[in-house]
């Protein structure tokens, strides 16, 4: 396995989409992508609720991403802060 990975970044958090090419080390979780983000990109860190799609798929923040993986962050849909425990 490599020793880095190239992952093309989504985040869909605003209007419209960024898209940001990062190196982490082979095996990063998805959620310890925003370290590896810009500055003006991560600040703050992830918002709440926010989820992953690795490769097309849902997934867990904690999945290891892999030398040419696609991760979009995105904000929860509407059905899932709907039915959110308060």
């Amino acid at each position: 396995m490599p020793e880095h990975a190239h992952v093309t970044v989504l985040l869909r958090l605003g209007p419209g989409a960024t898209e940001c090419a990062v190196v982490v080390p082979s095996g990063t979780p998805a959620g310890g992508v925003w370290g590896h983000l810009p500055r003006e990109l991560s600040a703050g860190g992830p918002p709440d609720g926010v989820r992953y799609l690795l490769n097309g798929l849902r997934t867990i923040p904690g999945a290891p991403l892999r030398d040419g993986d696609t991760l979009v962050v995105a904000p929860p849909t509407h059905e899932e802060i709907r039915h959110a425990p308060s």
